[in-house]
């Protein structure tokens, strides 16, 4: 049997995200370009080769964005790390691209994954 879809509310993105992000989009100058620097495989930004935090150009009109979507508030740190406002928008496809941030594959100045960091040992002392 198919589940629901939760409403916005129910994901913890309410009449106060709403409001976050309705003041964003006054803020926002059309042209910006996404700041988008750990997407995942899907972001256009990343497929048009263009640098991290340099994505493609927004704009408040969906139409005119390169997925025709309108643009999404994001939460620079996410909901599931503990993010809690709302700080910049994004355009819709890198914020689903991006989830939780798990998707990244960390991109450089290069766009390639970045190395990552050796894990701690369990231990406290290098024999």
């Amino acid at each position: 049997m198919p589940t629901r879809k939760r409403s916005t509310h129910q994901r913890g993105l309410g009449w106060q995200h709403q409001q976050q992000r309705a003041a964003l989009l006054r803020a926002h100058i059309d042209g910006t370009p996404c700041p988008c620097t750990d997407c995942g495989p899907a972001c256009p930004c990343r497929a048009a080769g263009r640098p991290p935090g340099l994505g493609l150009p927004m704009w408040r009109d969906p139409a005119s964005n390169v997925d025709r979507r309108p643009l999404d508030a994001d939460h620079t740190l996410s909901r599931a790390h503990g993010g809690t406002v709302a700080d910049r928008l994004v355009l819709s496809t890198c914020n689903r691209s991006r989830g939780d941030g798990s998707r990244s594959q960390g991109r450089d100045g290069t766009g390639a994954p970045s190395v990552a960091a050796p894990r701690r040992a369990y231990w406290s002392r290098q024999w």
